[in-house]
């Protein structure tokens, strides 16, 4: 079975659902997902200390300084 999606076919196949090839395949997606991110990070000039703060200052607000 094939199936298109914004210019995209994607082949459907009879495949293997077993746990261990479910988590296998999940790992591969979240490694090619964390590369893509981490380049995008890289080209900011930005080191992955500062995108975590912005990304806690955009998500929660500004935060109280500790003295």
């Amino acid at each position: 079975m094939a199936y298109t999606f914004r210019g995209f076919r994607f082949l459907m196949a009879q495949s293997n659902h077993e746990p261990e090839h479910v988590w296998l395949v999940m790992m591969k997606a979240m490694r090619a997902l964390t590369r893509y991110a981490a380049a995008g990070i890289e080209e900011t000039g930005l080191g992955l200390s500062d995108f975590a703060v912005l990304e806690v200052l955009l998500h929660k607000g500004p935060r109280r300084s500790i003295r």
